[in-house]
């Protein structure tokens, strides 16, 4: 390396320290050391404009990135979120968020690409499990993170609502007030979020969900119509933080149809029923909210699903549009519960038990196809079909209990009674999916583990193959994953207000 005649200037950035040598001509950048453990290993610098960039290659070695590079376009997938790049422009998008830097990333050549100094500091904590901190002048120490487990439980009282934050470890924890919710970010730990309780309060928030590509993991209460506003404090002991919700006491509650107790202690539905489409109820939106909409992302860990090439992962894709899908549905106020909302693995025993813990309105598997044959393309909907006999055939095998409001359903039973409802959901979104993908293709009847013991209508989606060039080609592009929610997102809203009657 060159040194410089006279001048040595050195610029620190908030995690990393970058030392420049400066002549009257140019000016040579120090490449940065990255230290783990007792391992060093160097990232390759180079200055544009003036300022000093590194090289994506060398960044993704180290922290064990993949990186599959379209047209101007770069995806930098780590192991717990993507970012995409765009050549020459300082906004990057982390999944559903964007970052802007102080300067575009750019590319020299085909594959080779440099990143800005922040890129460090705003963009790879959000990818990754590690922390990164600074040393010394040019140099970064990475180490493992540990985990903070958190806990969140809510408390009604009669004036407010309390959302309490249990951790496992006494960690740095801040709260942001924005317009259309309230965040809690956590540090020093990467956050595991043990359970999430979603608190019964219509009008006074609006969602409750964790945020994992959000610094070490974050939490966003949504506000809801009735919100007013919010104090919050911490407590020891176990280390928890408090927030406290007021809503605006004018604002009356728009409930759904009447209920009326039985003698049992129980609650007697008053929901009409549409007697020109038999068992299928013409609930209200608003009845319907009682229950969550449950939207299982398939796969997810070591189970990556389809993974033709080894640069599209089924189970990233299907999170993709599964949270796609619950933004949608949010913004309407309808509650929704995803299984898994960050890359974690769960047999379908687990993701049935989701769906009925939560006693779910309606519960939508997101999976994408794999098939021998490569002209397989386009949408395809699955319901429920006993592997013995038709819908109902077998339902004297069943064992039902009635106890006032409760029945003591044998497990591999749970969908018999919601087999009609099902085929109507699955139509309906089959019908949304076919002009998305202009197909025609039809919904399929089969034996799903995953569905039987569900008692609530319920569907798997195959959403396009990635074993068909057309549809892994349309697949990559993040605006055709909003296609796709946008579709089973109008379904959903259809089935729920029985606009499927029409």
């Amino acid at each position: 390396m060159l040194f410089g005649l006279s001048l040595r200037k050195i610029l620190c950035g908030p995690v990393l320290a970058l030392c420049f040598s400066i002549t009257g001509l140019s000016v040579l950048a120090q490449d940065l050391e990255v230290l783990e453990g007792s391992r060093r290993k160097e990232v390759s610098s180079r200055t544009r404009d003036g300022l000093v960039f590194y090289r994506l290659s060398d960044l993704a070695e180290i922290f064990q990135l993949e990186l599959r590079e379209i047209g101007d376009q770069m995806r930098v997938q780590g192991p717990r979120a993507t970012l995409t790049l765009l050549d020459g422009r300082p906004l990057i998008r982390l999944s559903d968020e964007y970052i802007l830097l102080s300067k575009g990333s750019w590319r020299l050549r085909a594959g080779d690409w440099y990143v800005p100094p922040d890129f460090l500091d705003k963009a790879l904590p959000g990818i990754l499990n590690r922390k990164i901190s600074r040393t010394s002048s040019g140099a970064l120490r990475i180490e493992s993170l540990g985990s903070n487990s958190v806990r969140v439980e809510a408390i009604s009282y009669p004036d407010h609502l309390s959302i309490v934050f249990r951790s496992s470890e006494s960690a740095p924890v801040e709260v942001r007030d924005f317009q259309d919710f309230i965040e809690v970010v956590y540090g020093g730990y990467l956050v595991n979020p043990e359970y999430i309780e979603s608190p019964a309060e219509p009008g006074l928030i609006s969602f409750l969900r964790f945020i994992p590509e959000e610094g070490y993991g974050s939490f966003r209460v949504g506000k809801g119509t009735r919100f007013r506003n919010f104090r919050h404090y911490e407590l020891g002991s176990p280390p928890r933080l408090i927030v406290d919700i007021y809503g605006d006491p004018e604002k009356r509650i728009v409930e759904g149809p009447a209920e009326a107790s039985d003698e049992t202690g129980g609650v007697e539905d008053r929901s009409p029923v549409d007697e020109t489409s038999p068992g299928l109820p013409t609930t209200s939106p608003r009845a319907v909210q009682r229950g969550v909409v449950v939207i299982d992302p398939g796969h997810g860990g070591d189970d990556y699903g389809v993974d033709v090439y080894l640069d599209e992962l089924e189970k990233g894709i299907s999170l993709s549009i599964a949270q796609k899908v619950q933004q949608m549905l949010e913004r309407e106020d309808v509650g929704v519960h995803l299984t898994r909302f960050r890359d974690v693995g769960l047999d379908s025993e687990q993701r049935s038990a989701v769906a009925n813990f939560y006693q779910a309105s309606l519960y939508v598997g997101i999976h994408i196809g794999g098939s021998p044959a490569p002209s397989v393309r386009g949408p395809v909907v699955y319901v429920y079909s006993s592997p013995d006999a038709a819908d109902g055939a077998d339902r004297n095998n069943a064992s039902e209990v009635d106890e006032g409001r409760l029945r003591l359903v044998e497990w591999e039973q749970g969908q018999l009674d919601y087999s009609a409802n099902s085929r109507v959901l699955g139509a309906l979104i089959q019908r949304r999916l076919n002009d998305v993908f202009e197909t025609e293709n039809a919904m399929v009847s089969v034996p799903l583990d995953v569905l039987a013991p569900i008692m609530a209508p319920a569907v798997v989606i195959e959403a396009g193959y990635l074993t068909n060039p057309d549809d892994r080609e349309r697949l990559h592009e993040f605006e055709f994953h909003e296609r796709i929610a946008r579709a089973v997102a109008s379904a959903i809203r259809s089935f729920v207000s029985a606009e499927y009657a029409r």
